[in-house]
Order: C-alpha cells, then sequence, then structure tokens
C-alpha cells in the first residue's frame, strides 16, 4: 500500500476497464489462460535452455492444489512437512 492507504504498482486502480476483476474471477474459476502464457513463454525460455522446467511448471499441479489435498488427506503438519521437503531440495 502506497502513502495515504492507496495501492501502488499493478492493483486494480492499475489495470483500466475492469480487467482486473475480470481475471481475478477467470482465475477464481479455473479459466487462468496458461496456453496463451505458453505461447508467450515459449520462445524466450528454449532460447535460454529453460524450456524443459518451464513446461514441467506448466503442465504440474498448481501449488495451492497441491497443500489442499495434502492437508485434507493427512493434515496441516503434512502441509508444512511437504513445504519444507520440497524447498530443502
Amino acid at each position: 500500500m502506497g502513502a495515504g492507504g492507496g495501492e501502488s504498482g499493478a492493483g486494480p486502480a492499475a489495470v483500466e476497464g475492469g480487467a482486473y476483476n475480470e481475471r481475478r474471477a477467470e482465475a477464481a474459476n479455473g479459466g487462468e489462460p496458461l496456453d496463451g502464457l505458453r505461447r508467450v513463454v515459449e520462445p524466450g525460455a528454449r532460447s535460454l535452455g529453460t524450456w524443459p522446467a518451464v513446461d514441467e511448471l506448466l503442465g504440474s499441479e498448481p501449488e495451492a492444489d497441491r497443500q489442499l489435498r495434502i492437508g485434507h488427506d493427512e493434515g496441516l503438519e503434512a502441509v508444512a512437512a511437504d513445504l519444507v521437503e520440497r524447498s530443502a531440495a
């Protein structure tokens, strides 16, 4: 938050025409445009030799879904243990 409590950066005030709210609604409903993201980043990622990592990331389960699944199946301590294990790797 900027001085005086206003938002700074790329938040609702920085996006015109209601696009911010539309994007939030799409993301909340699983409508995130990953195919468009893939098309945009693929050329640069290939030229840098990082495409395999990007491809794996875009094809994997979203982090929030993973945490919710583990929490539901195994509990909160299992969520924390999974995060620590993957962070330390």
